[in-house]
């Protein structure tokens, strides 16, 4: 009766008032856990961001409150200033590919234990690095590659020391159609890609010791590392 469909929808009513209070706490709760995790994350992906050769660069994390969902009441966006004096931009908006590369290691770096994305994908990591500095983003890709698969992406004999396995990727024409070829490569086919690596200076017998010369470091510190007698 009427009476039985009016105390029904009371209920509901009640139900839903309810629901929407426990959301509200729950909402509250996360966004304070956000904020305060934000300032750590900042910190700490500004330290490796350091390490990678963009020390100009600083590091935030923007919470905005949205219509609440599954996910919270929040919009949570990383932002970057590459440079001092600039504003705080959207990462996604400013950053070149070579900073993108750079930015999205040092967060996978210190979310490592966290993050559970099986396969990580790094295109040009090394766009505009240096020798020296590709042996830290080598370093810290390896040690990435401990918790997850790392393909990545190089033009730097530094960078490529550092992996476990080598597969050479390129353009055939044949038949009128370009082919794409992925090849394995063994240790000594290693040594001679990296060789090519580091330029077109100096003499086969030179560069050939310089490749070898960086294979051996890399096997080295990885032992250390693999270890835990060296740190990055």
């Amino acid at each position: 009766d009427v009476s039985s469909q009016e105390q029904r929808i009371a209920r509901l009513d009640a139900d839903e008032r309810s629901a929407a209070d426990a959301q509200s706490v729950a909402c509250a709760a996360l966004r304070a856990a956000r904020e305060k995790t934000a300032q750590k994350l900042a910190r700490n992906v500004e330290a490796e961001l350091a390490a990678l050769g963009l020390e100009r660069c600083r590091f935030g994390v923007a919470i905005e409150p949205v219509d609440p969902d599954a996910g919270g009441a929040d919009r949570v966006t990383f932002r970057i200033a590459p440079n001092p004096g600039e504003p705080f931009a959207p990462l996604q908006d400013i950053a070149s590919g070579g900073e993108l590369s750079r930015i999205m290691l040092g967060l996978e770096v210190v979310l490592a234990a966290e993050d559970r994305t099986p396969v990580l994908v790094f295109d040009e990591v090394d766009a505009g690095v240096g020798g020296r500095l590709g042996e830290v983003v080598g370093r810290a890709l390896w040690s990435l590659a401990r918790r997850h698969q790392v393909l990545c992406v190089s033009h730097l004999a530094q960078v490529a020391a550092y992996a476990d396995a080598h597969v050479k990727v390129r353009k055939e024409v044949q038949g009128g159609r370009t082919h794409v070829t992925a090849e394995r490569l063994t240790a000594r086919d290693s040594a001679t890609e990296l060789a090519d690596m580091l330029g077109a200076s100096g003499s086969a017998k030179s560069l050939a010791a310089g490749a070898r010369e960086l294979q051996g470091g890399a096997a080295a510190w990885k032992v250390k590392a693999a270890n835990g007698l060296s740190g990055r």
